[in-house]
């Protein structure tokens, strides 16, 4: 799984980067047996966003994962980075066991 990671609004640090990585090895050990050839791309994203209506930084991610005929998109809003990427890690493991089944 090509994993593509970008930022918006803040820098993309070395830890952000390897903190991604490392949430996402269950999503990739789910999707092994459709990612033979390392095909399989993941296009996540991290930014900071502003509201009006809300104190201090709220983060936002977001994921799309492109699976053989199926488009997995999943996003989360929080203000904390980590609670924002964990959700979006659980969104997209729910959603790829689904996959796995209806695939089966």
């Amino acid at each position: 799984m090509n994993i593509n990671l970008k930022a918006s609004g803040f820098k993309l640090t070395p830890a952000i980067r390897e903190n991604v990585s490392a949430k996402l090895k269950s999503v990739e050990k789910l999707i092994s047996k459709f990612d033979e050839n390392g095909e399989i791309e993941l296009d996540f994203e991290v930014s900071k966003t502003t509201r009006h209506h809300q104190k201090g930084n709220v983060f936002r991610a977001e994921a799309n994962l492109n699976l053989p005929k199926k488009l997995i998109r999943a996003e989360a809003v929080e203000e904390d980075l980590t609670a924002a990427i964990d959700k979006v890690k659980s969104i997209l493991s729910l959603a790829v066991k689904k996959y796995k089944e209806l695939s089966s």
